[in-house]
């Protein structure tokens, strides 16, 4: 999926924490940068950018997985004041 905007991700295990943000960059691309690896290669990249949800992830000691990911209507959000 290449679309951009807003994503959310929920942690996967039963704290349930979730983060909501949004990007210019495609969503893979983005899902990537959050679980610290290349798009290129899907190997650890040496010097990801920060992320508050693979900082959360580590802390939990949890994999990111791609299906924890998912985009969100820009619209919705406005309508629930997010």
């Amino acid at each position: 999926m290449e679309k951009h905007g807003s994503d959310a991700v929920r942690c996967g295990v039963s704290c349930q924490v979730g983060f909501i943000g949004s990007t210019i960059r495609a969503f893979k691309i983005r899902v990537d940068e959050h679980k610290g690896q290349s798009s290129r290669t899907d190997r650890r990249s040496h010097n990801p950018p920060h992320s508050a949800v693979r900082g959360h992830s580590e802390v939990r000691d949890v994999s990111l997985k791609t299906e924890h990911f998912k985009t969100i209507d820009d619209d919705i959000l406005r309508c629930q004041n997010v």
